[in-house]
């Protein structure tokens, strides 16, 4: 019996010899191979990485994938030249430019073909274009507005058959200052009838035109102005 307590004794001291040494090595491996991952801010964020690949695996979640990153500047080679475009030819050639704008239609007041005036570019915003082009559709480059004694049968129904015209002439709407009229021949038994006021407040002018036919008793608003009224 006291031989054999030595012996266990001995067992037991060498165990714990091994066991210290087994903890020392362990100690070491962590002491250097955990330094650098600490230290190096690359090898940890890494090693943070790869743990979180590994968690995500294991829990059967979907990675997203880390977004591209690019440093402004930091790549200062030349662009390849193979992924250059090619320079795509123009969609339309030379020949097919769009031809230059209409001249505006001159308009003689009076008959008088010394004094060639453009309709006034005085209109309100937003009017169409038809307010400043009375007879565009007359086969004719000119147009004559004077006036005569066909001419005036021409502004006189005009004047009969709109109230509201007749009430603007004769001052009803204070805004408006009648100016002057005057006709235009266009075709067989066909006139354009310009009616012009002047606005009070800015001096600017706007002229109203209408289609009369006299032998028809027929009148139409030709232009924005006129059609504001006719309704």
């Amino acid at each position: 019996m006291s031989s054999g307590r030595p012996n266990q004794e001995l067992r037991y001291a060498r165990r714990g010899r091994v066991r210290r040494r087994v903890y020392s090595g362990m100690l070491l491996f962590v002491v250097v191979a955990g330094l650098p991952i600490v230290a190096v801010p690359s090898l940890r964020l890494r090693l943070q990485t790869r743990f979180l690949s590994l968690r995500s695996a294991l829990q059967g979640e979907r990675q997203q994938p880390a977004p591209a990153l690019a440093v402004v500047g930091e790549n200062r080679e030349p662009f390849p030249s193979e992924y250059e475009r090619a320079q795509v030819p123009p969609i339309f050639p030379e020949k097919f430019k769009p031809a230059p704008a209409r001249q505006p239609v001159q308009i003689v007041l009076g008959g008088s073909a010394a004094a060639p005036a453009a309709i006034p570019q005085t209109a309100a915003a937003g009017a169409p274009a038809a307010a400043t082009q009375p007879a565009e559709e007359s086969g004719s480059q000119q147009i004559q507005y004077r006036k005569g004694k066909t001419e005036q049968e021409a502004f006189d129904l005009l004047v009969n058959s709109s109230q509201p015209l007749a009430g603007m002439i004769k001052g009803s709407d204070p805004a408006l200052k009648f100016q002057d009229w005057s006709a235009a021949a266009i075709g067989n038994d066909t006139y354009n009838v310009m009616v012009t006021f002047v606005q009070a407040q800015d001096n600017v002018v706007r002229q109203y035109i209408w289609t009369v036919k006299p032998m028809s008793k027929e009148v139409l608003p030709l232009n924005h102005y006129a059609r504001s009224i006719s309704r």
